[in-house]
């Protein structure tokens, strides 16, 4: 089983500010072996992906990052907000 949650924005989200938020991310947030870009998204302890230019995708499966789901995704809601965007959320779990 997995989970998803979108990142809505009033704005226009850029991969720059995603790469730079991923870059910065903490220790307990990040892969094992560092976080990377992929050609779908970034790769850390949640999925992170550019769904369109408003949206970011976090996903992840409940076994492997279920338990940090929900503080990820309020991290990186208060990072967006930090520098400008209006978020709001869809949880699809």
């Amino acid at each position: 089983m997995g989970w998803s949650i979108d990142l809505i924005s009033d704005r226009k989200i850029t991969e720059e500010e995603v790469d730079k938020l991923v870059s910065n991310l903490p220790q307990e947030m990040s892969f094992v072996l560092g976080n990377s870009k992929q050609p779908w998204g970034w790769s850390t302890a949640v999925d992170v992906a550019i769904k369109d230019e408003y949206v970011i995708w976090l996903s992840g499966s409940y076994g492997m990052s279920g338990a940090i789901a929900e503080k990820f995704t309020i991290h990186m809601k208060d990072e967006l907000e930090k520098i400008g965007h209006t978020i709001s959320l869809i949880d699809r779990r």
